[in-house]
């Protein structure tokens, strides 16, 4: 008897915490919890088009993302003093010169100094006529777009549509990539 009365408390009492804890975990879910700013950014992008902005690019020239609308575009946030967007830079520049036009790339510099970008650019030797470099000194489009970490890359679709949105360091020409980008250059 002793026995089955210490069972039964320790299944009162087991039954009491799975109770108060199935509580917290269901006030916890019915909270309604907000997403970070970052998802809400991109759900909003995703429902209304990739918001328009304009930046001047190196030579002082104002480049809109909506004067590309009839393009792919791939918005790439970089900096030169992020290995990740070091390693992965050489990859876009390779897809934009296969596409010849066809896809073009707003790369948008976060470095604190322009002549490090600069110094980037002639590094790589980027002189792709399909290349926007623009710097975001103040990171205002970097904010817009909810960007924090680099690199980080928007591929838009015509009339700026959200395709996809890559986080992280990326190889951008490999035939994956150069199929999934014929794909959307020749969807009408």
């Amino acid at each position: 008897m002793k026995h089955s009365l210490k069972g039964l408390l320790v299944t009162v009492v087991v039954a009491v915490l799975v109770g108060v804890l199935w509580q917290k975990y269901d006030k916890f879910l019915s909270q309604g919890q907000q997403p970070p700013p970052g998802t809400k950014i991109l759900n909003e992008m995703e429902k209304s088009g990739v918001p328009d902005f304009s930046l001047n690019d190196l030579s002082g020239q104002p480049v809109k993302l909506s004067q590309f609308s009839d393009k792919i575009v791939i918005v790439n946030f970089w900096a030169s003093w992020c290995e990740p967007c070091v390693e992965e830079f050489p990859s876009l520049l390779s897809l934009i010169d296969h596409f010849k036009g066809q896809v073009i790339l707003l790369a948008i510099s976060a470095d604190f100094e322009k002549v490090d970008l600069e110094n980037f650019l002639k590094a790589f030797d980027a002189k792709d006529p399909s290349l926007y470099v623009m710097w975001d000194k103040d990171q205002e489009v970097a904010k817009l777009f909810g960007t924090e970490v680099l690199p980080e890359s928007y591929i838009v679709g015509r009339e700026r549509v959200l395709v996809r949105k890559i986080a992280g360091v990326d190889n951008w020409y490999t035939p994956d990539a150069i199929e999934f980008f014929n794909t959307l250059v020749s969807a009408q």
